[in-house]
């Protein structure tokens, strides 16, 4: 908790958009995985992809890979749902 929370301070003091995802995928990353926050990380990491006019289709297109061949097809399609739903909060990823 202690070292997600001074990711999180980290992220207040850069003012470049790109690099504020690092410090706050860091901080997702280190939470205990409860109400969906573990998809954190992944998403700050597509936030920084878009933002440095990258593909995150392609970004998401491997990370689905990935689950898939890593957990039976409910776990994933789960995954995924939460996925859709945290991304909404994301402005950046919004089309």
């Amino acid at each position: 908790m202690k070292a997600s929370l001074a990711a999180h301070a980290a992220a207040m003091e850069i003012t470049d958009p790109v690099y504020i995802n690092r410090p706050r995928n860091r901080a997702n990353s280190r939470n205990r995985p409860y109400g969906g926050s573990f998809m954190g990380g992944a998403i700050y990491g597509l936030n920084a992809l878009k933002l440095t006019g990258k593909s995150i289709e392609e970004e998401r297109e491997w990370q689905n890979q990935r689950l898939q061949s890593l957990l039976p097809d409910e776990i994933v399609n789960l995954v995924l749902e939460t996925r859709k739903v945290k991304e909404k909060g994301f402005k950046d990823l919004r089309d």
